[in-house]
């Protein structure tokens, strides 16, 4: 455990030390934002991306089928066509933040606590877009190339920060510990640095 314990630290040091040595680098790289007309749309791009290299794309389809089904024995006002297309669409946008997250693992939340404590972003959603883009990079290419980029600006990156990947990650009083205690200190420093104070 000390062991384990004292690597994580070398890195944690040795990232955020070199990163703030050397600026965030992909402050260039474009972000989903200047690409796609709207998240809408990108989500639904990514969340197809998923399906399809998950293989869950069958089951997505077939439960559009059902719901096809369903609709169409209710009401035969709407176009066959257009239900099935309406309900993959609404299928797809609600599996893309599920995509997303389920491809993430430790060493990926490393990546951005560390990113996040050296671009000290708080609530200037300029500074979390070169966190997202940073991570975006990381992610698609860094990590394990052919995954969907993570998120689509920087407003997006902080609130699900915010939300999903630092003081939620961390037991509540009174609850027994989870498997990130052991990361608390490097989940506190990211939050300190993107605190809006």
């Amino acid at each position: 455990m000390k062991s384990y314990k004292s690597c994580v630290r070398a890195w944690w040091d040795t990232k955020t030390k070199n990163e703030k040595a050397n600026g965030c680098d992909a402050t260039g790289e474009r972000l989903p934002k200047d690409i796609y007309s709207n998240m809408a749309g990108w989500k639904l791009h990514t969340a197809l991306l998923a399906l399809v290299q998950s293989g869950a794309f069958v089951v997505v389809f077939s439960c559009s089928l059902t719901i096809f089904e369903i609709v169409s024995t209710i009401s035969t006002t709407f176009h066959p066509s257009l239900i099935l297309l309406l309900s993959s669409v609404l299928l797809g946008l609600l599996f893309s933040s599920y995509a997303r997250d389920s491809k993430l693992n430790i060493s990926d939340y490393m990546e951005l606590w560390a990113t996040v404590a050296v671009v000290e972003p708080h609530g200037d959603v300029s500074e979390w877009d070169r966190v997202a883009s940073h991570m975006n990079e990381y992610l698609v290419t860094d990590s394990a190339a052919g995954r969907p980029a993570q998120f689509y600006d920087g407003e997006e990156c902080m609130q699900r920060f915010k939300k999903r990947y630092s003081a939620s990650l961390l037991p509540k009083e009174r609850q027994r510990g989870s498997e990130f205690e052991d990361l608390r200190p490097y989940i506190e420093e990211a939050i300190d640095a993107a605190s809006d104070d």
